[in-house]
């Protein structure tokens, strides 16, 4: 990759870097010389097809905390952005070590805000592919060797000093932007470092474009459509996933499944990616904690068994009495093996998708979050088995006749949200075929008001549900229920048709 830093950026990263000398770290290449940074820029002029694959890097010396520099100057606050792409990824929190190896954090920190904006994988890993090219590129028409670099000169990332003013204008209106969404926030580190709520914020203001119809753009809905042309007429792997509620005291879908969504998804895309995918299906903004089990209660147990069979030393702060309610003897039961042969899923899947997030990259440092996300096992696992999924992955091509033969005989997920609530959505698949890559995800078919953010789990919906029939949205106590949910980001359902978009665009702001 290619990144543009600010000289404050660029000092920083410096600083970080110099407590690693003499240590065994593959460090990022720098641009020094002021010619070979004249070299670089009139390079990218002169190639206006790879301005999309440059990025641009500011930070902040201090994190920001409560809307002032917090005391410790450990971490650091930084802003990448693509002008091009008009995408904005907000990280806190980052250490020196962060430093090191950039071309994986910045990728990961792209990869996970992306994901978040529902852009398929393979939208995702093309761009990446192409930051790398241009920077392998940009080096052997420059002929950038050792003498040109600071650093490794084998670093796939490059930091050149100076952005363009464009860049600079937009990162500086992040940091004033940020400033005021935390000012009266207390911050708490989380193990994610990518500050992905106040990047969907700060990327959802209209800014001006003097191309754009109206003049103005949403940055947000810019980088979605851009990244997604990228793969457009590109067939992938797709499933149909059936999302219907769950009344969990029977076990039985709500009203027999008066409300459903179904969803096309490519089958490569992660829990994390189906995470936010399913959120923007239901029109809800992430407030809250959420889990996957798997729909099977047969395979549920064998995982939960395996999981403890399959980690010998607990995690710091997990009680293995308390997790399971004082039964004990089930921690010896069953194992990774008769998980595999109750859901055909392999330990493999296990360790990516449940140990790997209790994997710190320095026992030293526990309190730091990790800089990458743990690498998670494709959805098709889910809903086909792993090995199934894997060589369909790995496949050059595939017909329509070869996912046909297919078994979509896997466990199935719930996906629990709001745990005050208590939302559980089964999802079932079905439809495997091949599709255009930017065409997904998408709602192919639906039914039913979605339930409005906190509003208070079946028993709150089903009143939303009788008051909005019975045309009295006004409660006893005087509160418009239709003007609460709205100012939550409910929005009355239409038809399928109306949802067509609901991917590609922002989230209505919402109300609080």
């Amino acid at each position: 990759m290619i990144v543009f830093c600010s000289a404050r950026s660029l000092t920083l990263i410096k600083e970080a870097l110099a407590q690693e000398i003499g240590k065994d770290r593959f460090f990022p290449a720098i641009v020094d010389s002021k010619e070979d940074i004249k070299r670089v820029r009139a390079w990218c002029d002169e190639h206006p097809e790879r301005v999309p694959y440059l990025w641009n890097l500011d930070m902040d010396s201090l994190p920001l905390h409560a809307g002032k520099p917090a005391l410790t100057n450990t971490y650091r606050t930084a802003y990448l952005y693509n002008a091009a792409m008009r995408s904005i990824v907000i990280a806190q929190g980052l250490a020196p070590q962060d430093f090191l190896d950039l071309d994986k954090t910045f990728g990961s920190f792209i990869r996970g805000m992306w994901g978040e904006l529902s852009i398929v994988p393979e939208a995702i890993d093309l761009h990446l592919k192409r930051c790398f090219e241009t920077m392998y590129q940009m080096r052997k028409d420059l002929k950038l060797g050792y003498e040109a670099l600071d650093g490794s000169a084998d670093s796939s990332v490059i930091l050149v000093p100076n952005g363009n003013r464009k860049a600079t204008s937009a990162l500086n209106m992040a940091r004033e932007h940020l400033a005021c969404l935390q000012a009266d926030r207390i911050l708490d580190r989380t193990n994610e470092l990518v500050d992905y709520h106040d990047s969907w914020v700060i990327a959802s203001y209209l800014v001006s474009d003097k191309t754009a119809k109206g003049g103005y753009v949403i940055p947000l809905e810019v980088t979605h459509a851009k990244a997604q042309s990228e793969v457009a007429g590109l067939m992938v792997p797709t499933l149909t996933l059936h999302a219907t509620l769950l009344d969990e005291y029977t076990g039985k879908p709500w009203r027999d499944g008066a409300f459903f969504r179904d969803i096309a998804v490519p089958a490569t895309a992660s829990l994390f990616w189906l995470h936010h995918a399913l959120q923007r299906t239901m029109r809800w903004y992430d407030y809250h904690l959420h889990d996957f089990q798997l729909l099977d209660r047969t395979a549920q147990s064998a995982l939960e068994d395996a999981f403890w069979a399959f980690f010998p030393e607990l995690p710091l702060g997990i009680d293995r009495i308390k997790e399971w309610g004082g039964n004990p003897e089930r921690f010896y039961e069953g194992g990774a093996a008769a998980f595999e042969k109750t859901c055909h899923l392999s330990p493999r899947w296990l360790y990516h998708d449940f140990l790997g997030l209790f994997d710190d990259p320095d026992p030293n440092l526990i309190d730091r979050p990790n800089a990458t996300l743990p690498e998670q096992t494709m959805l098709g696992c889910y809903f086909m088995g792993d090995e199934t999924m894997r060589k369909l992955a790995k496949a050059k091509s595939c017909s329509p006749e070869d996912l046909s033969a297919i078994e979509l005989s896997g466990p199935g997920l719930v996906y629990h949200y709001d745990y005050g609530d208590g939302w559980a959505l089964a999802l079932t698949a079905s439809n495997l075929r091949l599709e255009d890559a930017s065409k997904l995800p998408c709602i192919v078919n639906a039914q039913g008001e979605t339930p409005p953010e906190d509003v208070g789990g079946l028993g709150g919906y089903e009143k939303f549900l009788d008051a909005l029939a019975s045309g009295n949205m006004i409660t006893s106590d005087g509160v418009n229920l239709g003007k609460w949910a709205q100012g939550n980001g409910w929005v009355p359902f239409k038809d399928t048709e109306s949802l067509k978009d609901i991917f590609c665009t922002s989230r209505p702001t919402c109300g609080r």
